[in-house]
């Protein structure tokens, strides 16, 4: 049974990555498999013995807060926040099921095939072959792998590539950064290359950040001289967060308490002017803090800054170089990503209870 435990978390973190369902897109298919993945891990996990014990207060205080606004709404908005709910306390099971229960060996083997599948797509793009994530979305070819966006897949590569890195999986680390770079999307190589400034500093693995630092400034100095009305450029990125940033900031002021759950996507296109705006419809905040605070109040910054101080104090600032914040996404509007940081997270927690452990 555990086996078979293993095998149905390995297949789900790499669906979760990789799924498509014809006429229905990656993420209705991703969100599928991670509803059905987890019941699935439940029962088998009833007829395993935990492996580990490990809890975490703040991670659990953050699912109390979103449980509380979400009774404290009225009906409308509760019908709203209940599915966002869902995902959300779905996600913080399937964290504990990885850190009670799991091998990391398996986490790791699976993450190693989502960066092949999805290298070998991007190889496939830049000959102009694309039989899946073109069809899916309508847009232009870009370097996307088996992602319908490109910053959803820079984002996913970005963040798993000092973690592949730090788990002595070097190779595959270099090739997902390198896939971070195809993107081409310019958030997504900043939280990169941070997190590599730190991991060389705490492992001292000099040779592939130096290799993955060379290529991410050549490619980055096409971007620098791009003029600046060209939405590639570095100049129009920060201007149009700064205009966005600004609209949406009072109208988190007009309620600190938060919206709810799942409001975001209603309430952002109507702050932008919607589809019609320069910005469009802007379902989607581009900064997953002002998106969280907005949902559920400065009372979640609170208690995130509590869950990033207390990982801090273990060592954890590889972590907290990442928009760690996604695990609570409420709508889950890239499945493929917001289960990422889960599973990155449980991996930590792993690696610490390991050291822990190993001491005593």
């Amino acid at each position: 049974m555990r086996k078979l435990f293993e095998f149905t978390l390995g297949l789900l973190i790499f669906l979760s990555a990789t799924a498509y369902m014809p006429g229905k897109g990656f993420d209705t298919a991703q969100g599928i498999i991670f509803r059905i993945g987890i019941v699935a891990l439940v029962i088998l996990s009833l007829s395993l013995k935990p492996i580990r014990f490990i809890t975490n207060k703040w991670l659990n205080s953050l699912l109390g807060l979103c449980f509380a606004l979400t009774l404290l709404l009225p009906p409308p908005q509760q019908t709203v926040a209940l599915n966002p709910f869902i995902n959300v306390f779905l996600g913080v099971i399937l964290f504990y099921l990885i850190v009670n229960y799991s091998d990391k060996s398996t986490i790791l083997n699976a993450l190693c095939w989502v960066v092949i599948i999805n290298g070998i797509m991007v190889i496939l793009q830049v000959f102009k072959i694309d039989p899946i994530v073109i069809k899916a979305n309508g847009m232009k070819p870009e370097l996307t792998g088996l992602f319908e966006y490109r910053y959803a897949f820079g984002i996913y590569m970005g963040v798993l590539t000092p973690f592949l890195l730090s788990f002595k999986k070097r190779t595959f680390g270099i090739i997902s950064g390198i896939l971070t770079i195809c993107s081409m999307s310019f958030a997504a190589i900043i939280i990169m290359m941070i997190s590599l400034v730190i991991l060389m500093h705490k492992t001292k693995l000099f040779i592939p950040v130096i290799i993955l630092s060379l290529v991410t400034m050549i490619i980055m100095s096409f971007t620098i001289l791009l003029p600046n009305n060209n939405p590639e450029s570095i100049i129009y990125k920060l201007q149009s967060r700064y205009e966005v940033y600004n609209k949406f900031l009072p109208v988190v002021m007009q309620k600190p308490i938060g919206y709810g759950l799942g409001c975001f996507k209603f309430i952002g296109p109507l702050v932008v002017g919607g589809s019609d705006s320069k910005y469009g419809d802007v379902t989607d905040g581009w900064n997953g803090y002002l998106e969280r605070t907005m949902e559920l109040g400065f009372l979640f910054l609170v208690v995130f800054g509590l869950l990033c101080y207390d990982i801090y104090k273990r060592g954890g600032i590889l972590l907290i170089g990442i928009p760690l914040n996604m695990m609570f996404h409420s709508c889950f509007n890239h499945f493929n990503v917001s289960i990422l940081f889960i599973i990155l997270f449980s991996l930590w927690e792993i690696k610490q209870y390991e050291k822990i452990t190993d001491i005593t």
